[in-house]
């Protein structure tokens, strides 16, 4: 179970800004030798389709912890 504690903390908040700047900032360095426009333009369009898949895990994982884990309770 993913506490809110966790999140809310200063190591996870650092974690999460350190890659969310990576992703964002860092420039992508590709090879270009002997490549064709296509090429290139695949390997760029897949990071970043990468960057959104983490940003999104980002996300959902933030969100398993805001709502927590709700035990539906039957009555019969």
């Amino acid at each position: 179970m993913i506490s809110k504690d966790f999140i809310s903390g200063q190591e996870y908040q650092q974690f999460k800004e350190i890659l969310l700047n990576e992703i964002q900032f860092k420039p992508i360095t590709l090879k270009t030798s002997g490549k064709s426009n296509e090429v290139i333009a695949r390997e760029v369009e897949g990071y970043a389709k990468a960057c959104m898949i983490i940003k999104k895990a980002i996300t959902a994982f933030e969100m398993k912890a805001s709502s927590g884990l709700i035990d539906k309770q039957r009555y019969i």
